[in-house]
This record gives C-alpha cells, sequence and structure tokens, in this order.
C-alpha cells in the first residue's frame, strides 16, 4: 500500500489536475523509487511516455484512465471523486461546461473555505456585483434599489440589485450603517488560483458588454481602440508588463479623483490571432 507523507498538500488545494499529479509523484517517487513512469503506465494500461505526457499536459485523459490514476496515486475515496472533478474541469471545452464543474469543486472543497469561496465565486459571475460595489464609493444610497438598479447600464432588476448588496455584505466589501450603504476598505484579491478562476467569468461577462456597448454609446462617450501586432516571445513578455504598469497608473489616476460621477470598465487584452511560427534552426 503506498505511503503518502505527512507533508503532502490536500488534495483539495489543487484546481490543476496536472499540477496535483506531478506533486503527488514526486512525494511517492521520493518515498519508493519504484514509483516510476512505468510502474504507473504498467497499472494504468499506457506506455510511460503517455504517463508522462499526461503529466506534461501533452495528452487528455477520460473518465476510465482517471478513475485507475486514481487508485494508482492512492487517492480516497473523497479525493478520487475530486479529482475526476478537477479532470472533468481542466479539459472542458466551453465556459459553460467550466463552470458547471468549477461549481462542482466548490461543493466537494473543505466546508470551512466553502462559503468564502461560494461567495466570491457568485461576485465574480455577474458584471453588475463589480459595477455597485464600485458605484458606491460615491453614490449616495440609502436603500431605493430601483433607483441604484436604473443607474446601471444596462439596467438591472431591483431584485438583482438587492441580490448583490447581500452579497457584496457577506464578503465584507459593504456596510451598511443606519440604513445607509458604503463601501469598506477590505479588497477581493484574485491572486489565489480558485479565484483566477472565478475572474475568468468577469472577463467573459465584460467582454460580452463591451460588443453591446460599442453601439450603445456615442464615440464620445467610449474609446476603443485596437492594435495587431507581430511579436517574438520576449516582445511580448515586454507589452504584458507594461500593460501592468498601464494598470497601476490608470489605478492612481482613479484614486487621485475626488469627484467621480460614474463607473467605467477598463479592459485590456492581449491575444494571438495565429499559431507560433516555428523556425527551422540554421
Amino acid at each position: 500500500m503506498l505511503r503518502i507523507p505527512k507533508e503532502f498538500p490536500l488534495v483539495f488545494e489543487y484546481l490543476d489536475f496536472r499540477e496535483l499529479l506531478r506533486n503527488r509523484y514526486a512525494a511517492l517517487h521520493k518515498e519508493n523509487r519504484s514509483f516510476s513512469y512505468r510502474y504507473v503506465a504498467g497499472k494504468v494500461g499506457l506506455d510511460s511516455g503517455s504517463v508522462s505526457r499526461i503529466l506534461n499536459g501533452d495528452r487528455k485523459i477520460n473518465a476510465d484512465t482517471a478513475v485507475k490514476i486514481a487508485k494508482v496515486f492512492g487517492f480516497n475515496e473523497f479525493e478520487r471523486e475530486y479529482f475526476e472533478t478537477l479532470v472533468f474541469y481542466g479539459q472542458a471545452k466551453s465556459s459553460a461546461e467550466k463552470n458547471h464543474f468549477l461549481e462542482k469543486i466548490l461543493r466537494q472543497r473543505n466546508i470551512k473555505i466553502k462559503t468564502l469561496e461560494a461567495n466570491q465565486y457568485k461576485f465574480y459571475k455577474n458584471w453588475y456585483n463589480l459595477a455597485i460595489w464600485s458605484l458606491l464609493n460615491f453614490f449616495p444610497f440609502a436603500g431605493d434599489t430601483k433607483a441604484l438598479a436604473r443607474m446601471l447600464t444596462p439596467a438591472i432588476t431591483p431584485n438583482q440589485a438587492k441580490e448583490s448588496l447581500e452579497l457584496l455584505k457577506a464578503i465584507g466589501l459593504v456596510v451598511e450603517t443606519d440604513g445607509k450603504w458604503s463601501v469598506t476598505d477590505r479588497l477581493i484579491s484574485s491572486g489565489d488560483k480558485i479565484q483566477a478562476a472565478f475572474l475568468n467569468n468577469l472577463h467573459l461577462e465584460m467582454a460580452k458588454l463591451s460588443l453591446h456597448f460599442l453601439e450603445l454609446f456615442k464615440t464620445d462617450e467610449r474609446d476603443y481602440s485596437g492594435l495587431t501586432l507581430t511579436l517574438s516571445p520576449d516582445s511580448y513578455e515586454k507589452i504584458k508588463l507594461k500593460l501592468k504598469q498601464c494598470r497601476k497608473e490608470m489605478l492612481e489616476i482613479a484614486r487621485q479623483d475626488e469627484d467621480p460621477n460614474c463607473v467605467y470598465r477598463l479592459n485590456l487584452q492581449l491575444f494571438p490571432l495565429t499559431r507560433p511560427y516555428r523556425k527551422d534552426p540554421p
């Protein structure tokens, strides 16, 4: 029977099933040198090269293979179910499919952290949660959800505004004092892997809105521009750094604004339009 080192991270802390397998493999191989790619391959019914490609993300696995791998790597029943969900999540083809398995991941993760993560998932799932949170920095809201809902573009329903306020309050981003609502100093981070996955929902929501606003607003009310560039990997990283610096500068401009009257969304996107061309070595 496999002995899992006590210092090995909890299976439920992972969101990437390949990272989980790589770390689990390293720990098991260190504990017992006979636990090798060849050993795993023999138990699963694959060749050692295929096992290596699975761990490195170069080969997908089906449900049957996931069950066999979970058994070889010594997962218990609950860990096996979680691992299988990670596999489906990691190989999902659409945003809707990813969200389905992400919600299942939340239900399977540790109860102690589930409440906070579930609320964070809801926060990023709908664009208007972020808009209302930002709006409350200057909008004098005292309970009129109809007025609050009408402030958003496109407008949402009063019930959606109410649910959003309750969510923001549960996370600790807003506080109600004597019927008046205001934002707190607390921030919601997207640095953690699970929160980064939630953030993808927000990017998708904002991308959809940007298409809608292209025709809704006049040119003097919005600014749309773009560049098509030919880049090397080095130049790509330089531009990412510039965009990071740009975000910091934009945040500082907003921070110094003493009289805001509107909430804006700035999307910065950089993505490939072609596959990389691999030149033959000279």
